[in-house]
């Protein structure tokens, strides 16, 4: 009987706890976050996550630039070239004496050495012939040539004689002294007379020497007197093409352009050649304005003047550029000046006049000259 009762209260709590789990129960899911939404403009299959990298387009690689023609012998002067004989021959005579105990090296050192020989003498007579009859240079550097050409003929000789034997190749290497010797003497003459050469070109045109207007600017800095607005004045001649394969031509068109420079400033405390084509004088004016309208009437000139010779017409142009003295301490100072407003051509174009200020160099504005056109033979 009591069995019965318990198993009783047991079905009835039983009843009543799943009548309030059904009715009060809990849920055990976790309430919903929304979040927001992401728009694509492309879905995730339109493309991948990572992009795979672009393939740049292959390129060729560009031709190289074209070798600059090599410079020839007979593109140079006379000194130029015996500059290149000489450093070759001193490279080519210290491989002849390392090779002395290998025949065929040795061999081999002398066919170049010869070939040298033959070059440089055919290219120094094309320069000679060159030269105008009666240039001083000419009969000075033709006896060089020709005292080179003896040496070689006995160098030839020499390799002739077969070089198995070491006294016959230490008679070549002697000789390879001989010739290089021989070539060092002859650019010193040739340096010499073309000195004096420029030095006659000069006093014919009524320059003085370049040292002389160097002690002259130097003075005219230190006296401490400015009565006068004073310049340098550096003038450079405008080479033309045909010039550089007639030196006849250039030598004519030089000389007549320092004349003319001479004849325009006849005031000039001195005038000098600076170099072949370059001439250096110092002025004094009452203002630079005065003094740039002088130069560059004087550069308008030149542009009109057509030169006649043997009766083919040629024409020629300097540039000018001025250098103020005031606020400079020694002729380097001026000539540093000179240089910055003469490079100022590489900017602007040769044919023109610049001026420096001791500060900043500047092109100067053309003066409107009533120049007429020329003709002169020379």
């Amino acid at each position: 009987m009591l069995l019965l009762y318990i198993a009783l209260i047991a079905t009835l709590n039983l009843c009543i706890g799943y009548v309030l789990g059904a009715t009060f129960g809990m849920r055990t899911e976790l309430p919903a976050v929304k979040l927001p939404k992401v728009r694509c403009s492309k879905s995730v299959d339109d493309e991948p996550l990572v992009q795979a990298p672009s393939e740049s387009p292959v390129r060729e690689a560009a031709p190289p630039p074209p070798a600059a023609p090599a410079e020839t012998e007979e593109d140079q002067d006379l000194m130029s070239g015996l500059a290149a004989f000489q450093a070759q021959l001193a490279q080519m005579g210290e491989d002849l004496k390392d090779s002395r105990d290998d025949a065929e090296a040795f061999d081999a050192n002398a066919k170049t050495m010869q070939d040298a020989n033959h070059a440089y003498l055919e290219s120094a007579q094309q320069q000679i012939d060159k030269l105008p009859e009666g240039d001083v240079r000419r009969d000075s550097a033709a006896a060089g040539v020709q005292e080179v050409g003896r040496i070689s003929d006995e160098f030839d000789a020499i390799v002739d004689e077969g070089l198995e034997d070491d006294q016959t190749r230490a008679k070549l290497v002697d000789k390879s002294d001989e010739l290089s010797e021989k070539v060092t003497e002859v650019r010193e003459t040739q340096a010499e007379q073309d000195r004096a050469a420029r030095s006659t070109a000069a006093a014919e045109a009524g320059l003085a020497t370049l040292d002389s207007l160097l002690e002259q600017i130097d003075a005219a800095l230190s006296d401490g007197a400015e009565p006068k607005h004073r310049t340098v004045v550096l003038v450079r001649r405008d080479a033309a093409e045909a010039e550089q394969t007639d030196e006849g031509l250039a030598q004519k068109l030089r000389a007549k352009v320092r004349q003319i420079v001479r004849d325009a400033a006849p005031d000039a405390g001195l005038v000098a050649a600076f170099d072949d084509d370059q001439i250096l004088l110092m002025l004094e004016e009452g203002d630079i304005d005065a003094m740039t309208e002088r130069i560059d009437t004087l550069r308008q000139q030149i542009e009109k003047t057509t030169f006649t010779v043997n009766g083919a017409q040629h024409s020629t142009t300097i540039t000018c550029a001025i250098a103020d003295l005031p606020g400079a301490e020694s002729h380097d100072d001026v000539l540093e000046c000179l240089k910055e407003a003469m490079d100022e051509s590489a900017r602007f174009g040769a044919n023109r006049t610049f001026h420096h200020d001791g500060k900043f160099p500047t092109p100067a504005p053309p003066t409107e000259a009533a120049v007429e056109p020329q003709t002169v033979e020379l």
